[in-house]
């Protein structure tokens, strides 16, 4: 008798990828948005795989950054910001690193 294998794929949850939509919007690795919210690259990178959660405290961090509620992040897919964020955010990066 042949047995089958069975694979199963793990779907990531809604919280992952929002995360990482989030970052990416943003045009963010994972150690800077690590870095902004105290964290570091494996977390988040953990996070966006859904191998772990971030905790509340850094979740209302994130909500406030991205302008999304917890609520939102956890039970919705987002939409992305708008291009002139994108852009307004990038600029404000660069200042934060010294570039202007």
């Amino acid at each position: 008798m042949k047995t089958k294998t069975i694979t199963k794929t793990k779907e990531l949850s809604i919280l992952a990828l929002n995360l990482r939509a989030i970052r990416k919007d943003y045009e963010l690795t994972q150690a800077d948005f690590g870095e902004m919210f105290g964290i570091s690259r494996s977390l988040i990178g953990s996070y966006e795989e859904g191998r772990a959660n971030p905790p509340y405290d850094t979740l209302i961090a994130i909500s406030n950054f991205s302008g999304f509620s917890v609520d939102t992040m956890l039970k919705q897919e987002i939409v992305l910001a708008k291009e002139e964020d994108v852009a307004l955010f990038r600029k404000v990066k660069e200042i934060l690193r010294g570039k202007i």
